[in-house]
């Protein structure tokens, strides 16, 4: 019997990503129309994000995300690739545009979607979002705990996960 006493304590867990306040719709909705912020007159560079994976440079265990971008004004077109590349140039072209995708059965490791928007003029600058997905246990979990000096209990963990490199 290690219990001798006991004292309060609390413990507070928060995620370090917000949590962005407006849902993000699963299916293809009606395109919200920004203003064109290109000086050229091509349409300007998407920004895609997404609510299934809010942080690219976090690692995810899911295959399933859905990936939203907002179109300018004067959009007719936007073309995407998955890709292991930031710098691939988008192939597949949604005319009229869409404003998001859901990507199934995505690879492990990292990826890349990138997009652009086409106008009358031609197709803008390509936009480029990391995908990074880990979906294979971590192998040599170890779990010790210990009581210290003080009386406390502490705890151990470790293991490794080849793909993320997480220790």
């Amino acid at each position: 019997d290690v219990l001798s006493q006991t004292r309060d304590s609390s413990v507070t867990v928060t995620s370090l990503v917000p949590t962005p306040s407006v849902p993000i719709s699963p299916t293809i909705t009606a395109p919200t129309v920004l203003p064109n912020t290109n000086q050229s007159g091509l349409p300007g560079t998407p920004v895609i994000t997404s609510e299934d994976m809010p942080d690219q440079n976090s690692w995810y265990n899911e295959i399933k995300g859905n990936f939203t971008w907002e179109l300018f004004s004067g959009v007719n077109a936007v073309q995407l690739v998955l890709s292991q590349s930031p710098n691939s140039v988008p192939t597949v072209a949604y005319d009229p545009p869409i404003k998001n995708k859901i990507l199934t059965n995505l690879p492990e490791g990292i990826s890349y979607i990138n997009a652009r928007f086409r106008n009358n003029i031609g197709w803008g600058n390509v936009a480029s979002r990391k995908i990074k997905v880990d979906v294979t246990s971590p192998k040599n979990i170890v779990v010790e705990t210990s009581i210290t000096d003080d009386d406390l209990i502490a705890v151990d963990a470790s293991a490794d996960d080849s793909l993320s490199g997480i220790k």
